[in-house]
């Protein structure tokens, strides 16, 4: 960072910000928090004018300005400066003369995804444009998760594809947008407030001790002390599946997020013959319209207990998931390192929950100078959660991808693949007879429940029936 990037202002980070830091520097050199995707542009991109499109993106949000510095606060974590706009290059990758530029481009991406971040002086985003054919690129977008969430992802992707349209138009465009140091300063006052400790009480309430873990680690010998990588396996729910869901959700005035985390409570709170199950939920964190036109970090995760039992019907089981999600929104800002140590949590307890749904509805309609783009989030292999699910709906019409992340200690991938098709049964049995009790939901699809039903209870065998149960083990031995 040179003298002339900085401005005069030091910022603290934020209570979010703060949230990654620390688990960042517990993982120093690991792309745990690189978070992005790509852009599918199938038109003529001019690679000059995105250029310049991505330099007028970055003098309009500052979030894209945003640097870590050397400088310290009081409790020994970094401060940050929004910097001047400088001149941001776009890397033209040309694969268009590769024999297969769509596997090139996916390989590159792969590659470039897992690269770490330099967190101090210096960005905290990098772009990339791939060229597989003179009509076919690929935006390639990545973040480190302090500067931004995937609601502030999908927000640089609308503007920056106006952007682009206005110079191909030759329009002129507004460069306003509110910046992210209003929040920083809403932050801090919120955390000096009266308001903070009076959270702290709900959550010690919400959690009176900590809640037992929901899953084994397994395979962890496999690792010894090494740190486990995460794998995905992805599916995919139709759309016309995910608009029933729908259609179910209004009928029950909830929204699809209840439906699908019902699903989930009734899956674990089965399999795992429990009353209360506690999963991760990201939460928005933007309370205002400002905020949510506002590139940058405010989503919080909260570990949310639902202590609903299993003697009820999957109606009455939305009702009382949207009581609890009612009652833990008004306390959302509470930041989750605080709720664990609210909880007394062990030292070195990473977390609260074992699993976490984050439902993605966010909005990537765009058009680059009417190349309309298609947005495919990606992933690094680094996730230390047990089980993280993703429900991708991001475009309008589209089926919607759901991704399964999962550490390595927890899980292998053929049980990620039986655990799709047990969730797809306990989502058809939620459309299909929602007032039943959920204690009798059939759990395991028609092919594993005959294998384990059937199959595995095939033990017949024949034996001579002449001898006694001594004669038998002495002709065994």
């Amino acid at each position: 960072m040179t003298a002339d990037h900085l401005v005069s202002a030091l910022y603290p980070l934020s209570t979010p910000q703060r949230e990654i830091w620390f688990d960042q520097m517990l993982h120093e050199g690991v792309p745990l928090y690189n978070i992005g995707g790509y852009v599918d542009l199938p038109g003529r991109i001019d690679p000059v004018m995105f250029e310049q499109a991505v330099n007028l993106l970055v003098r309009r949000h500052d979030s894209l300005r945003l640097w870590l510095t050397a400088e310290r606060d009081a409790d020994g974590l970094p401060l940050q400066v929004f910097v001047d706009p400088w001149f941001v290059r776009v890397p033209l990758v040309d694969l268009s003369g590769e024999d297969d530029p769509e596997a090139a481009a996916q390989a590159f991406m792969r590659q470039r995804f897992e690269q770490p971040f330099a967190l101090e002086g210096q960005p905290l985003f990098r772009y990339d444009l791939i060229k597989l054919a003179d009509d076919h690129y690929y935006w390639l977008l990545q973040y480190h998760h302090l500067s931004i969430d995937g609601w502030g992802v999908a927000l640089l992707n609308r503007s920056l594809a106006r952007l682009y349209s206005d110079l191909t138009a030759g329009h002129s465009t507004a460069l306003d947008a509110p910046s992210y140091g209003a929040y920083i300063a809403d932050d801090r006052a919120y955390v000096e407030s009266a308001k903070f400790e009076q959270q702290r009480l709900f959550w010690r309430d919400h959690h009176p001790q900590p809640p037992e873990p929901l899953l084994t680690p397994f395979y962890r010998s496999r690792f010894g002390g090494a740190l486990a990588g995460s794998g995905c396996e992805s599916m995919t729910l139709p759309r016309a599946f995910y608009d029933r869901l729908g259609t179910l959700a209004e009928s029950l005035g909830v929204s699809r997020f209840h439906v699908l985390l019902g699903a989930l409570y009734v899956y674990f709170a089965r399999t795992g013959q429990c009353d209360q199950v506690t999963f991760g939920l990201p939460v928005l964190n933007r309370a205002n319209g400002a905020y949510k036109q506002t590139a940058g970090l405010f989503t919080n995760h909260s570990p949310v207990k639902f202590a609903c039992g299993r003697d009820l019907s999957f109606t009455d089981l939305l009702e009382r998931i949207s009581a609890t999600l009612k009652a833990v929104y008004r306390h959302q800002r509470f930041p989750s390192s605080e709720i664990r140590r609210a909880a007394g949590a062990e030292a070195g307890r990473a977390r609260l929950s074992d699993v976490g749904l984050s439902y993605e509805s966010h909005d990537y309609e765009s058009a680059f100078g009417g190349i309309y783009g298609r947005f495919t989030a990606l992933l690094h292999s680094w996730e230390q959660a047990p089980l993280q699910l993703f429900v991708r709906d991001f475009h309008a019409g589209a089926d919607v991808r759901v991704d399964f992340v999962y550490n390595q200690s927890y899980f292998n991938a053929d049980e990620i693949r039986a655990l799709h098709e047990r969730f797809r049964v306990v989502l058809e049995t939620a459309l299909s007879d929602p007032h039943r009790s959920i204690a009798s939901w059939t759990i395991l699809p028609e092919a594993e429940r005959q294998q384990v039903l059937v199959e595995w209870n095939a033990t017949e065998t024949d034996y001579p029936n002449d001898q006694c149960i001594h004669q038998l083990f002495e002709a065994q031995a």
